[in-house]
């Protein structure tokens, strides 16, 4: 699944596999990941839910993956350049 570069969100690293945030959205994206990561996974481990707090981080892993695959360029390995 390929999208106009001017509409993705995140392009290609530029060593290894993966994506970076190319567009503010993106980079609100990993921000959210981040907030919602550090605060659900901090509150469910407060109230003894450890379990709880893995399939949490999962869970959000597995959606910022998908988004990551939906708005961004096809993943590829890079070793630098363009």
């Amino acid at each position: 699944m390929s999208i106009d570069p001017r509409e993705s969100w995140f392009g290609p690293k530029r060593f290894g596999w993966g994506w970076s945030p190319r567009t503010w959205e993106g980079w609100a994206c990993i921000a959210s990941y981040i907030i919602l990561s550090l605060a659900g996974t901090r509150l469910l481990i407060d109230h003894g839910h450890a379990a709880g707090a893995v399939i949490y981080q999962a869970l959000l892993t597995i959606g910022l993956i998908l988004v990551c695959i939906v708005k961004g360029d096809p993943p590829s390995w890079h070793w630098g350049g363009k």
